[in-house]
């Protein structure tokens, strides 16, 4: 065994958890700062997250271009890197994300056609099931209709805001009102209904929340408690949610990302996901913070859906854009958008232009009015999923984003989010 790609593996397996013990004290920060009620300081910490992991990322690359001969490494020293490195992960409580920054590194440090193979994990390699971490995911009570008041004193103090709460008593029958089915638990002789609780608070800008559900026969019912500040101190119960349409305004991909401190992010978003089922991995990965990897699943999505289907890839409806040309393929529901070479003259706007705004829209409290957005390079595209017609014309207007090989269409910058339907249709 190589010694440089032992070396190499462990660097790169470094970077990642140097990221991640940045990731989490920001998520522990965040939940200070609300006891506090220090809002601004909450916005600028959710603004100054999105570069994380970006900065570990190019961090990374930096140190092992100025250590290692990089342009030296062969196909079979790639490959021990990455088998290397599936080893180190056995012993990591987020291999999900591991095999993400091991990809980007990866893929920034070598051309299109060299990482286009199994140097990367295009495919996961390791299972997220049955991790366990030293703090439960969830925490799990019995309850019956004499106990929920016992109960919810214990889950605040377990979630460490029990001391915000000033009228715990006053705020449950507020739950309860709710929650009627609460009222008929435990009636039945063989009855068992549990109540699911995540272990660490949802925190977006001045609100928090705790993700709860019912467990009911092995049905499950989700009961999301909304907290809100009040005016000098403290917090009080402003709603809560236990409809599913509520649960995808709330996990809407329109809104900014939550603060959650956990060691085994695979759990929660389980646990999301059994509350929201139609809801993509992808999506409920990027709502807590996770964006990146919430790419990598999209990414995956995105190609899985080609094997799958064959329809052509179409300009999107509404009025064609000054400055972006937007595709999508009509048995899949995302937009593609591309930068144009050049724009109409009332645009007082550059390609890097552009691409700040993009930017600000990332890091902008989309307060459910802008949709969130994924930036992707050097995705290959089959060139039989575009027309000869649609293909001439992306390589004639935008050639700064756009070229190809025999065999596919290349997007070399392109920006990918949910399809609506434009106000104008």
């Amino acid at each position: 065994m190589n010694k440089i790609n032992t070396e190499v593996a462990e660097i790169l397996l470094d970077g990642f958890k140097k990221h991640y013990s940045i990731f989490q004290k920001s998520n522990k920060k965040a939940l200070e700062l609300f006891k506090a009620h220090k809002w601004k300081e909450i916005q600028k910490l959710s603004q100054d997250r999105i570069d994380f992991y970006e900065n570990r990322a190019n961090e990374t690359k930096s140190y092992l271009e100025s250590t290692y001969s990089i342009d030296k490494l062969e196909t079979n020293d790639w490959a021990e890197i990455k088998t290397n490195y599936i080893k180190l992960l056995l012993n990591i409580k987020q291999p999900e994300l591991a095999e993400t920054f091991f990809n980007t590194v990866l893929c920034r440090l070598l051309n299109r056609d060299y990482y286009n193979n199994n140097f990367i994990f295009f495919r996961p390699m390791l299972s997220t099931e049955y991790i366990v971490s030293e703090k439960p995911a969830y925490f799990s009570y019995k309850i019956d209709s004499h106990n929920i008041l016992t109960v919810a004193r214990k889950l605040l103090k377990d979630l460490l805001i029990d001391q915000e709460i000033t009228s715990i008593k006053h705020e449950i029958k507020k739950i309860l009102r709710y929650q009627k089915k609460i009222k008929n638990v435990g009636r039945g002789a063989y009855s068992s209904v549990k109540l699911n609780v995540l272990s660490s608070l949802f925190i977006r800008n001045k609100g928090a929340y705790i993700i709860a559900r019912i467990v009911d026969n092995e049905q499950y019912f989700p009961l999301v408690i909304a907290l809100t500040a009040k005016q000098n101190k403290g917090f009080t119960v402003d709603a809560v949610l236990h409809k599913q349409e509520q649960l995808v305004i709330l996990f809407s991909f329109s809104r900014s990302y939550f603060f959650t401190d956990t060691q085994v992010p695979s759990s929660f978003v389980s646990f999301v996901k059994s509350l929201l089922p139609n809801k993509p991995k992808a999506e409920i990965y990027s709502s807590i913070g996770l964006h990146k990897h919430g790419k990598t699943l999209f990414y995956r999505t995105l190609f899985d859906h080609l094997i799958h289907s064959n329809d052509k890839f179409i300009e999107a409806q509404g009025v064609p854009g000054l400055v972006m040309i937007v595709l999508t393929l009509p048995s899949f529901p995302y937009v593609f958008k591309i930068i144009r070479d050049s724009f109409d003259h009332v645009k007082e706007i550059n390609r890097n232009g552009v691409k700040e705004k993009y930017i600000l829209v990332k890091k902008h409290d989309r307060v459910g009015r802008l949709a969130d957005t994924m930036e992707f390079k050097d995705v290959a595209i089959p060139r039989v999923r575009f027309t000869e017609k649609l293909a001439m014309h992306l390589l004639k207007t935008a050639s700064h984003s756009i070229t190809e090989d025999e065999n596919h269409i290349i997007l070399k910058h392109v920006y990918i989010e949910r399809r609506m339907l434009p106000l104008n249709i």
